[in-house]
């Protein structure tokens, strides 16, 4: 018995050059979307939609990384909030979901704490100093924890 390998399957099966989306092959969708082919991995037709909108996502940060990872925060902070009054509620120390809390902090979030967190990451970032591998690292960690954590606690 011979192993083939999914390539010599394709052109027996008489595959084009055309990914299985309809995309050429050498494009990044038709790449991310055959990678996990190649690799001996099957993915669910839901998880290759999950990459679909992992990779819009990662485009929009590209195109407006301010706007999105003001909205990124603002919808973060407002799952974390529905679920906190979750916890409280089975607790049994609060009756509903309070929208006037969602929204203050979906408005927190977008307006300030997204805003701000990419201000401060590009400033991070962008800083020019002669560290390297784990020392810049930890640089960068004992200045977020300490010139920019405190102002949110």
């Amino acid at each position: 018995m011979s192993m083939r390998s999914s390539d010599n399957v394709e052109r027996e099966a008489g595959a084009s050059p055309v990914g299985r989306r309809g995309r050429e092959t050498g494009s990044p969708e038709a790449e991310a979307s055959q990678a996990p082919a190649r690799s001996g991995i099957s993915l669910s037709e839901e998880t290759k939609k999950k990459l679909t909108l992992w990779q819009m996502y990662l485009n929009a940060v590209k195109e407006k990384p301010l706007l999105t990872k003001s909205l990124t925060t603002g919808v973060l902070m407002a799952v974390g909030n529905v679920a906190a009054q979750g916890i409280v509620i089975a607790k049994g120390k609060q009756k509903g979901i309070s929208l006037r809390k969602v929204l203050s902090f979906v408005v927190f979030g977008v307006f300030l704490s997204g805003p701000l967190g990419h201000a401060w990451l590009k400033f991070l970032n962008g800083r020019k100093n002669k560290l390297k591998g784990q020392k810049l690292i930890l640089y960068k960690i004992a200045l977020d924890r300490l010139a920019f954590g405190p102002c949110f606690n």
